[in-house]
């Protein structure tokens, strides 16, 4: 059956009316059945579009947490690094005093002897001081105290020219202004020695010798001090270290 509008105008003009209704809703829901499928379709898409932003801002949380972890790993692994290395230096330089002090020792094992047949000489701290004064006369030998307030001048000009030096009456207390003659830390500058006290430079002789006398019966240096020198007992109640 051919139905259009215009042959229902034709018939009747209320049934034409109606009959425009019933072809728009057809159209409608012609085109309804066309846009649900895409609809649904855009909905999921949606859907996974949420999900996946989710997905999207966790890992991109645990990135900056694992990123976060993995600058403090580094942190520290510098940090470690920078201790292991100092460490190392530390070592390093130990081992260098210590064959030093090795070679050092060896090579004054004829002179502790012959120093040894001196000492079994001396009675007293005078006689002690006598003897280093007696050995050391004909080499300008200075002597001070920490007590002096000139001391220092002396003692510089004494490593300048290669003077041997003798503190008298060291307690306990050891000026650490003189560390660096302790630790015989002698620095190069081309064809130049020297050494720092306080802070100064100072050229060094290598001639110089340093003396420190106690009257302490047993004095408690500390053990870098004991590891710098060579101490000797004169008697029970006297202690003289050279340095």
């Amino acid at each position: 059956m051919d139905v259009s509008v215009s042959r229902m105008l034709e018939i009747s003009s209320a049934g034409a009316g109606l009959l425009k209704f019933v072809f728009a809703v057809v159209g409608y829901c012609n085109v309804a059945k066309q846009i649900q499928p895409k609809r649904q379709a855009v909905a999921l898409l949606e859907k996974n579009l949420a999900l996946s932003k989710n997905e999207f801002d966790k890992i991109t949380k645990e990135l900056q947490r694992l990123n976060e972890q993995l600058s403090n790993l580094q942190q520290s692994f510098h940090q470690a690094k920078a201790e292991q290395l100092e460490l190392k230096q530390i070592a390093e330089l130990m081992e260098r005093r210590l064959q030093a002090a090795d070679k050092l020792i060896s090579g004054l094992g004829s002179e502790r002897i012959r120093w040894a047949n001196d000492l079994a000489q001396l009675k007293d701290q005078r006689q002690a001081l006598a003897w280093i004064r007696k050995r050391e006369a004909s080499n300008n030998l200075k002597v001070s105290s920490f007590n002096d307030p000139d001391f220092l001048k002396h003692l510089e000009m004494a490593v300048t020219y290669g003077f041997p030096f003798l503190f008298e009456d060291v307690d306990e207390y050891i000026d650490p202004v003189i560390d660096s003659l302790l630790e015989k830390n002698i620095k190069s500058n081309g064809a130049r020695r020297f050494i720092v006290l306080g802070d100064k430079e100072v050229d060094y002789d290598p001639g110089f010798r340093l003396y420190l006398t106690s009257r302490l019966a047993n004095p408690s240096y500390s053990p870098k001090v004991f590891g710098s020198a060579i101490v000797i007992n004169y008697s029970v109640t006297f202690k003289v270290i050279n340095f």
